[in-house]
């Protein structure tokens, strides 16, 4: 029985080893932000919460930037030619606004 009981605990502690390492990943992923990481212990719930906001935040993000690339894709003169470097300007213009 005792051992048994120990395969358990180790099991116990190996997984929430994993679930600390994942969570600590996560947490990297999230940009930085001011006087709150690396300094206080963050709970799981929270983190993954956060992780959800920013997922969410780059989605509409990203639909943003495709609506406006669209708009003004539709407004480019389609009978000439366009030039490549017009195009890429163009795109990292949109993108920094």
């Amino acid at each position: 029985m005792s051992s048994r009981r120990s395969r358990t605990s180790i099991n116990v502690a190996d997984d929430q080893e994993i679930i600390e390492n994942l969570v600590f990943k996560l947490q990297s992923l999230l940009p930085d932000q001011p006087n709150q990481r690396h300094k206080e212990t963050v709970s799981a719930s929270k983190i993954l919460n956060e992780i959800c906001t920013y997922i969410k935040s780059l989605q509409k993000e990203a639909d943003d930037l495709s609506e406006r690339l669209s708009q003004q894709l539709h407004s480019v003169d389609t009978t000439g030619d366009v030039d490549v470097v017009d195009v890429d300007q163009f795109i990292r213009r949109l993108l920094q606004h």
